[in-house]
């Protein structure tokens, strides 16, 4: 997914991932209708910012599981 392989993205996504695991309101929102807003607190491109918001994820590890796809396409 980042064709254009930019550290500012990956470091970004991972720090959603992270966040995911230690902050349990951050992960409820990111797992809910909410997640547009929670990830306007990171600095994404646009095409990324749309991959993340059509992650379709039950739980946290299938949104961390596509999260690492966006990144290793």
């Amino acid at each position: 997914m980042l064709s254009y392989n930019t550290t500012t993205a990956r470091t970004q996504i991972n720090a959603i991932a992270t966040r995911s695991l230690l902050d349990e309101d951050f992960k409820a929102e990111i797992l809910t209708g909410t997640r547009s807003k929670r990830l306007q607190e990171y600095p994404l491109p646009a095409t990324v910012h749309q991959a993340v918001m059509d992650i379709n994820a039950e739980n946290l590890n299938q949104f961390i599981l596509k999260l690492h796809q966006i990144i290793t396409g």
